[in-house]
Formats: structure tokens, C-alpha cells, sequence
């Protein structure tokens, strides 16, 4: 019996090793990620702490005043996918939000694992198949660095992983396979609503798989495996192709003219360069191991998967790549800009986390033709293990914000925080929301003005004291956003606030009175937050001659504004 079941313990192990690089932090009850509260790791426990609140009906999925109060947003309006938020619930209810979440995330990574030597074995049969494929998943770089910046939600490849493990089966060509391609579709589905691009390179891997199998027997039962497997995600894509459709120009970012310049590192993780950013790779034997099956029994499938991982490869290397004497030769993802919605596309990099995937498949795949593909693969993932666990080395941790001074000192209800323009700044404030809970005049990436809801961005216009306070940031270069000794450039070149001279923003601050304090306050803000060392001096001093000295700490200083007429 214990003989039996070795593969399976074995995949048990394996997926549980994957947690090495975090083993000291969660040892400690510490969220894995990078130290002080990573950028989208503010997101991510804000995100997950609200669906948290909106189960226990204390906020709303529909509208959220939490963030750009007091008009409030649409919360799946900019938040689309929250799938793991909601399986993350249980954990922060029942831990509290530090150890639930360090939990999850731990969760996370292990059933990437356990997915992919569940896939293995639906591949390449017991035996070697199932580890070899949770090694190849558990130990991926990308899914460690995508934790480490923390992002969970996009380190969650298990439901690729069931996915193409399904649609393996569904396309075998011995006989007909109907169940399986519905449970393909079904966890296609997953994968979207878990990220939504995500679902799209999940059916990039399917249907390669479809493909490689029609090409090669072309029996009238794959085609209509394809076509339940293809039923269901068109289905559920289709109301929400129609909602993103409708509401593309509310959607923070449409109007951004180039994605985030993110170069993805295909030859990196050489000994020796133990950079988070050299991390996010897939090891290069991997790629050699993907091949490998091509000239097995299972060519067909395998040649259809190679081909979906190399469009994969061609999305995640950006929109034009150099070979050899060619120079911007345009690559997959140039032709995807041209779709409906890939506009707002800004990681091609995020490609990677389905190619680990189909590398786990292709090397389930040398197992089940034994003999030199299974030896090669076998010592290619070795070394490709010890490659991964080498390069990042120890990766770091964080701590979830406590309950801030401020908090216990003010009365009920919203708050500006400042600075509003900081990402470091910025991430404290909106990590700080899963203690406090108020309505926040700030909202998600509160630092970049460009990704603003166009209507708040007008509505800031026309306050006055908010107006003026956000001249001062913007004319003073501060962080990440400092361009010019004296103007503030536009990030990524997609800002639509103007820049301002700061002699200008000062003579605008200067005009401010107490009417114009008492006007926002009557809006329902109970105080002004500043992080002393991030907020422009100049904005303190405004602050603190239209409402008096402030209370405070050396990080923090609060401003009481008067109760609402």
C-alpha cells in the first residue's frame, strides 16, 4: 500500500519544499512579500479585506465609499477579479489579517503544486510523471516573485494546471472523452475569474492541446471535446465581454497609451544573481524539456502544446524583440494590442506563469514514453530545481499594518491622507484600511494620479483645499516620480493631470481661508492625515494654518476638521 501511493506522497513533499524561499516568514506568521508592505501587496490585503467586510455585509461589492470618497467607485468596476479574495475570507476571519493572509498565501503555492502533480498523473500515468510536474510548478520562479511583490492572485496557477490536465484526456484519440472537456472548460473558467488573463492563456494551452490532436488523427471526437470544453468559458466571457465593453472608459487605465514598461528576463537566474527581478523566469533547461515529447508517442498533443508555449513566450518578451540581424521584429503580443481590451494588458511577463505550466505537462508527457525522454527530462528538471531554489534565495516578508494613533484619535468618518502622490507613503495608507475601515478621500493606487477614476479627478478640481494640496505634490518631485528639479513629469506618459511650477501651486495654497476648510469638511471628512516624512512641507503648513497646530507622532500628524454644518 505505502509502495502505491509513493508518487503521491512524493508530490505532497514537493509542493510543500515550494514554500523554501518564504520558510523563515511564515515560520514567524509574516506575509510573504517584499519587506514594509509591498506596492501591490497594499492592494491585495485591501482587496481582500474588503470582500472580507462585503461578506459580512458591512460594504458593498456594488459601490464602494471606502475609496475616492465621498463619490465612491464601483468596486468591481476596477477590481474585476476576486476569486481568491473570497476563498481568502475564512483565513482572515478566523487568524485575524496578518496570519490569515500568510496562510492563504501559503495555501497558494502549495496547490499550485499538488495541481500540477495531479495534472502530471492524468498525463503521464503513476509513477514519476506526478512529481516531476509538481517539481516543475512548485519550484517556478515566477510564481516565487509574483509572491514576493505581492501578488497571490497571480502566482495561483492550479487552475491552469486542472485545466490542461483535463483537456489532455479529453483530446487522447483513443476514444471519446466528454467529462473531461467540460472540467476543462469549468476550470478555464476558474483561471479567468481568478485573473482574467489568465483564462486566456489557459485556453492558448487547451486548445494547442485540441489542436495537436485534430492535426494528428483529426477524429470527430476531439472536435466535439474542443467544442464543450470551448462552450463554457464563451458563455461566461460573454456577459462580461459585454459589462467591459460597456464601461471601458470608467475603467481606470483605458486611456493609457503604452503598458508598463516590464522587459521579461528568458535567460536570467544564471548562479550568482540572486535578484528578485532575475527571478521572475522559467529555467532555461525547462524549455529544452518541452521539446523533448515531440518525439514520443504523444507528438501530436506535445507539438500542439510547443506551439502554445512559444506564442506564450513570443507575448511575455514584449511587443517587438531583436533576432540576430532583425531589429523590432513584432512579436504575438503586438498582434494582441489590437484586440478589444488587451490595451489594458500592461505585464507581458504574466505569459511565463502558463508556459511553467505547459513545461509541467511536457514533462509529465516524457515519463509516459520512458526510455531517453524520461532520463533527459528527469535530469533537465534537476537541474532546473536546483537553479530555482539557488537564485532567489531567502526571500523576504512583511507585517500587516497595525492600528495607527490617528485612528484611535479622530472621530467616525472619512479621511484625506497625505501624501497623495507617494507610492511609499500610499501603500501604508491603503494597507492601514484593513484595521480602520473609513471611507478613504484617497482610493487603489492612490500614488498614480493617471490611474484615477476620471470623475474624481474632475471632481478634485473644482475643492478647492483639495485642489491646492495636490498642486504642492505635483509640483514637488518626490519618490519614484521625480523628473525635473522643479515640475513633476507625468508617469508612463499617461497622466492626465497637468503639471505645475511650484512658485504657482504655493501663491494657490496661499489663497485658501477658512471657508475653504469648512466647505470639505462639510463633505464629511473628520480629519487630514499627513506622513510627515513623505508630505511636502508646504502642505503641512497649509494644513496647519487653515486648522491649527496638529496632533502627532514622528511619522504621522492629524488635523480635526470641524463637524459638518
Amino acid at each position: 500500500m505505502i509502495r502505491a501511493w509513493w508518487d503521491r506522497g512524493l508530490v505532497a513533499v514537493v509542493s510543500l519544499l515550494g514554500l523554501f524561499p518564504f520558510a523563515r516568514g511564515l515560520a514567524e506568521g509574516e506575509i510573504p512579500g517584499q519587506e514594509n508592505v509591498p506596492l501591490d501587496g497594499a492592494h491585495t490585503i485591501f482587496v481582500y479585506e474588503y470582500v472580507r467586510q462585503a461578506l459580512l455585509g458591512h460594504v458593498s461589492l456594488l459601490h464602494a465609499d471606502a475609496m475616492w470618497y465621498p463619490l465612491g467607485r464601483p468596486f468591481l468596476l476596477g477590481i474585476q477579479n476576486v476569486v481568491d479574495a473570497f476563498l481568502a475570507a475564512p483565513f482572515l476571519g478566523a487568524l485575524g489579517v496578518q496570519h490569515g493572509m500568510a496562510a492563504f498565501v501559503a495555501l497558494v503555492l502549495v496547490s499550485n503544486g499538488l495541481a500540477a502533480g495531479w495534472m502530471g498523473e492524468r498525463i503521464g500515468g503513476r509513477g514519476l510523471a506526478g512529481p516531476l510536474a509538481a517539481c516543475v510548478v512548485a519550484f517556478a520562479p515566477y510564481a516565487w516573485c509574483e509572491t514576493q511583490m505581492g501578488r497571490p492572485t497571480q502566482a495561483m496557477l492550479s487552475p491552469i494546471c486542472l485545466a490542461l490536465g483535463h483537456a489532455w484526456t479529453a483530446a487522447d484519440d483513443a476514444e471519446s472523452r466528454l467529462r473531461p472537456a467540460l472540467w476543462s472548460g469549468c476550470w478555464l473558467v476558474v483561471a479567468a475569474l481568478e485573473y482574467w488573463f489568465y483564462g486566456f492563456f489557459g485556453c492558448i494551452l487547451v486548445g494547442g492541446v485540441y489542436l495537436g490532436a485534430l492535426l494528428g488523427r483529426g477524429r470527430r471526437h476531439t472536435l466535439r471535446a474542443l467544442a464543450i470544453t470551448a462552450l463554457l468559458p464563451a458563455l461566461c466571457a460573454a456577459p462580461f465581454a459585454l459589462y467591459v465593453a460597456s464601461t471601458w472608459t470608467e475603467m481606470p487605465g483605458a486611456s493609457m497609451s503604452s503598458p508598463v514598461p516590464n522587459s521579461t528576463r528568458l535567460w536570467a537566474g544564471l548562479p550568482g544573481r540572486n535578484s528578485l527581478r532575475t527571478a521572475m523566469y522559467v529555467p532555461q533547461l525547462l524549455y529544452a524539456v518541452a521539446l523533448l515529447p515531440l518525439f514520443t508517442r504523444q507528438r501530436w498533443r506535445a507539438g500542439g502544446l510547443a506551439l502554445a508555449m512559444l506564442f506564450l513566450v513570443g507575448v511575455a518578451v514584449g511587443e517587438r524583440v531583436d533576432i540576430g540581424p532583425f531589429e523590432g521584429v513584432r512579436t504575438p503580443l503586438a498582434l494582441l494590442r489590437e484586440l478589444p481590451g488587451f490595451h489594458r494588458f500592461w505585464w507581458p511577463h504574466r505569459a511565463l506563469g502558463a508556459v511553467v505550466v505547459g513545461a509541467a505537462a511536457a514533462a509529465a508527457a516524457c515519463v509516459a514514453a520512458g526510455g531517453l525522454p524520461r532520463l533527459l527530462a528527469t535530469l533537465g528538471i534537476a537541474l532546473s530545481a536546483g537553479q530555482a531554489l539557488q537564485t532567489p534565495g531567502e526571500l523576504t516578508s512583511w507585517k500587516a499594518p497595525r492600528r495607527p494613533l490617528w485612528d484611535e484619535a479622530l472621530p467616525p468618518g472619512a479621511v484625506l491622507l497625505l501624501p497623495m502622490l507617494d507610492p511609499d507613503a500610499g501603500k501604508h495608507f491603503l494597507a492601514q484600511w484593513a484595521v480602520h475601515h473609513r471611507p478613504m478621500v484617497n482610493g487603489m493606487s492612490m500614488w498614480d494620479d493617471f490611474l484615477w477614476p476620471q470623475d474624481f479627478k474632475q471632481w478634485a478640481t473644482k475643492q478647492p483645499l483639495l485642489d491646492a494640496l495636490l498642486a504642492i505634490e505635483r509640483s514637488r518631485p518626490h519618490g519614484r516620480r521625480a523628473a525635473e528639479p522643479n515640475v513633476l513629469a507625468s508617469p508612463n506618459g499617461g497622466a492626465s493631470m497637468p503639471t505645475v511650477k511650484r512658485e504657482a501651486a504655493i501663491r494657490r495654497a496661499e489663497q485658501l481661508d477658512a471657508d475653504d476648510l469648512r466647505a470639505f469638511a462639510d463633505l464629511g471628512v473628520v480629519g487630514i492625515v499627513a506622513h510627515l516624512k513623505r508630505t511636502p512641507p508646504e502642505a503641512v503648513a497649509t494644513v496647519t494654518r487653515l486648522a491649527g497646530e496638529p496632533a502627532g507622532t514622528e511619522t504621522y500628524a492629524w488635523w480635526p476638521l470641524p463637524a459638518p454644518r
